[in-house]
């Protein structure tokens, strides 16, 4: 089987497979089961400096998987804040919406990583935003922002 069908296969956070693999043709755009790409794969599982490496190869950062979700949906639902702001830096779709309307914000809230919720909110992230089933709607959303917004100020008072 050719280089290019195994680079997310073979993805375990070996950063000199994955640059070995490249060396040898592996798209690293390449998509698996699920439309899943190296970078979403990646970006999930922590592998920062392997994220660096794939952004650096020239990756599309906003490719989609068959929810619609960027790697920047999932980092934010993983809470790994450094390849999250690594993506932002290089320009990552902070409002990106997935087949569901969800955007990566809303990940961050449902997961609970306060800093990663921070560097989006940083980056522009749209709070009035909603899914398609309503289920984060821009009230429930602003309204999770300030609660923890108000939980850190409650915690730091005492």
């Amino acid at each position: 089987m050719a280089a290019r069908s195994t680079l997310r296969d073979d993805l375990s956070g070996d950063y000199e497979l994955v640059k070995l693999l490249c060396e040898k043709g592996a798209d690293v755009n390449a998509r698996g089961s699920e439309g899943i790409t190296a970078l979403h794969e990646a970006s999930v599982l922590g592998f920062d400096t392997i994220v660096q490496f794939l952004l650096d190869q020239g990756v599309q950062i906003n490719a989609r998987n068959d929810d619609g979700d960027t790697a920047l949906h999932l980092a934010s639902a993983a809470g790994c804040t450094a390849i999250v702001q690594r993506l932002l830096e290089k320009g990552a779709d902070v409002n990106g919406r997935g087949h569901s309307g969800r955007v990566p914000l809303w990940y961050a809230l449902q997961g609970g990583h306060d800093l990663v919720e921070r560097l989006l909110l940083e980056k522009g992230a749209d709070v009035s935003a909603q899914d398609q089933a309503s289920m984060a709607s821009a009230r429930k959303l602003g309204a999770a922002v300030k609660l923890r917004r108000e939980e850190k100020e409650g915690y730091s008072k005492t």
